[in-house]
């Protein structure tokens, strides 16, 4: 399928669905964990992750 016969809705949830397959194993993980409630969209609970990480010398889970 060619990027210009994509056709895209008003619903975001769908075009997630439709656009998902164009994206390499890492954006689509990420993609994932946003949908999930994972991760924030900047990516807001990684850096406080990584941040704990650093402060404490511990894995934060």
């Amino acid at each position: 399928m060619s990027v210009n016969d994509i056709k895209l809705t008003k619903d975001p949830l769908k075009n997630i669905y439709i656009m998902v397959p164009y994206l390499d194993e890492a954006g689509q993980n990420r993609v994932f964990g946003m949908v999930c409630g994972l991760l924030g969209f900047s990516g807001e609970r990684q850096d406080a992750k990584e941040q704990g990480e650093e402060e404490s010398g511990k894995e934060v889970v």
